[in-house]
């Protein structure tokens, strides 16, 4: 399978949904926790750079089957992915916050020991 052509080889990424932005920041995070560049981290889960790096930005909607090898890869659980999405999107919603702003703020607590 080519993930080039998952996201349309010569189109470039374009704006999934908040959704994917959320998932994206999620796998960032957790892939910085453990000092894995997205480089190392799109040959461990075997799929194309550009397609990763497009993932982390939420420009495309990632595949239950990529997901579970991108969580293999950093050692973390689907379901613990899942719940802190529904978690995130379930705050966002009912604050009136915008993703992006709930996802910054709950990283930087996390990346400053303020859990």
């Amino acid at each position: 399978m080519n993930e080039a052509s998952d996201f349309g080889e010569g189109k470039g990424c374009r704006k999934a949904n908040g959704t994917s932005m959320i998932l994206g920041k999620i796998l960032k995070n957790e892939r910085r926790k453990r000092s894995i560049s997205q480089l190392r981290l799109s040959d461990m889960a075997d799929v194309n750079n550009s397609y990763y790096c497009c993932v982390e930005q939420g420009y495309v909607n990632l595949s239950v089957f990529k997901l579970v090898r991108i969580c293999k890869c950093l050692e973390v659980e689907p379901a613990y992915v899942m719940s802190e999405l529904s978690r995130l999107e379930n705050h966002s919603s009912t604050s009136g916050e915008d993703k992006n702003s709930v996802m910054e703020k709950k990283y930087k607590r996390t990346v400053s020991g303020r859990v």
